[in-house]
């Protein structure tokens, strides 16, 4: 296997944790529900497993759809500035969403120290609660590489190209 297909393979590891994850959570749902109303007999850790099936998908599968430029970009109005101001206003976008994936990045990272500082664990399952925030920073770091090398990789066509991660 070529060295860019592994690379590839490496870069789409949000989007196979993000698919486990629904499935996951497909199948326990679809069990909760059919142990509730044919058995009477609920699964008590439902909830929470449930919980931190929708945080593992929403954050991984938004790394995954950044990346291959599957999130709404509205550019109706920045197609109607001139080729100069429209490349500086990529440039100005590309700088803040840097900014917020930073942000978002070192937030995940500080509410995982401090379930890991206070051993919180979690209410029904016990599992500690530095697992089930995880993918915070972890999908910051996937966003911020993949829009961050972003113009690297397409060269010199530059910011204005959305596949890909791009503005």
């Amino acid at each position: 296997m070529d060295k860019r297909k592994i690379l590839a393979r490496l870069f789409d590891i949000d989007l196979y944790l993000s698919m486990l994850s629904l499935s996951v959570l497909i199948v326990i749902t679809f069990l909760g529900v059919f142990m509730r109303y044919a058995f009477n007999a609920p699964f008590v850790w439902l909830d929470e497993m449930q919980m931190t099936c929708i945080v593992w998908v929403t954050c991984f599968g938004a790394s995954a759809a950044f990346r291959h430029g599957g999130h709404i970009a509205i550019d109706m109005i920045v197609n109607l500035f001139p080729a100069g101001l429209k490349r500086a206003l990529e440039i100005v976008v590309f700088v803040v969403i840097l900014f917020m994936l930073g942000f978002l990045t070192w937030n995940g990272w500080g509410l995982v120290r401090q379930q890991i500082v206070n051993s919180r664990l979690s209410d029904v399952m016990r599992i500690p609660r530095a697992y089930i925030y995880a993918p915070m920073p972890l999908a910051g770091v996937c966003m911020l590489l993949g829009f961050g090398l972003s113009p690297f990789r397409r060269g010199r066509k530059g910011f204005g190209d959305r596949d890909g991660g791009g503005v």
